[in-house]
């Protein structure tokens, strides 16, 4: 079995960071540089046969292609031995593209030999040209017009009204008591245009871009600020909740709200 590591654990992979350069339009290519230490702690007590292991760093960094041509370097970073006959190998970095998830990932094939000796870390770097997925999702917000006029709004007043999150969702409570989710922000959305439809409706229509692949993600709509009357809410009447984003599917659309006013409790 390998060993798995995520760059986005520091104690899996220290000091992991990334530099991209924009090579022309938005959904161009992208010079994507990256680099970090790896921790994957592989040991061997064996002074006469090569210990081989296959070490997989998951680099939390998802596109949408990636191109050939990737440039990888190692070097050993800390080592151990209890002055025996010693090797220590770490070769083979090969990059890869997780097309399932979108997620770009480091394979290292790695070798020692020794009596208590110990691979602790090793660096990495690397070079290469992707293009990235838009990770967005983006539906409407079906607003009455009896509840508040819409189409009139500036941009600023119409991105000031709601407040629009996508949110992975954590699991809360206390021992013995009652358990919840607990929703956190990991990107943020805003309107983008206001149509009217049919019977006095008005549809605002949102995005968030900049999403994460692979984490299941519930989007919340908050109509916030003034100009709102008192007693409405609003909730999800169409699409995934949750949504979940891949490499092969990195967009979500009809992800869908609506405005309404609270029903009196008779």
């Amino acid at each position: 079995m390998p060993i798995v590591l995520s760059a986005l654990d520091p104690k899996q992979v220290a000091s992991a960071t990334q530099f991209e350069v924009l090579l022309g339009d938005p959904d161009a290519r992208r010079l994507l540089i990256m680099s970090g230490i790896a921790v994957p702690e592989f040991w061997t007590n064996h002074d006469e046969e090569t210990s081989q292991q296959e070490i997989v760093v998951r680099l939390g960094t998802h596109v949408a292609h990636l191109e050939p041509g990737a440039v990888t370097n190692l070097g050993l970073a800390s080592i151990e031995n209890d002055e025996t006959n010693f090797a220590f190998r770490v070769d083979s970095g090969q990059l890869e593209h997780d097309t399932a998830s979108g997620e770009l990932v480091l394979r290292v094939q790695a070798a020692i030999l020794g009596e208590e000796t110990w691979l602790h870390r090793f660096s990495y770097q690397i070079v290469a040209h992707v293009r990235r997925a838009r990770a967005q999702i983006s539906g409407v917000i079906g607003v009455p017009a009896d509840i508040r006029d819409m189409t009139h709004l500036s941009e600023g007043m119409l991105d000031a009204a709601f407040e629009i999150t996508a949110n992975r969702v954590e699991r809360g409570g206390v021992p013995g008591g009652f358990a919840f989710d607990k929703l956190i922000p990991v990107a943020t959305g805003s309107p983008t245009a206001v149509r009217r439809g049919n019977d006095g409706m008005q549809f605002v229509e949102y995005a968030i871009d900049g999403c994460p692949f692979a984490v299941p993600m519930v989007v919340e709509v908050k109509p916030v600020g003034p100009g709102w009357p008192g007693s409405i809410g609003c909730g999800q009447v169409a699409g995934a909740r949750p949504v979940t984003l891949t490499g092969l599917a990195p967009d979500a659309s009809g992800v869908d709200f609506s405005v309404s006013r609270f029903q009196p409790v008779r």
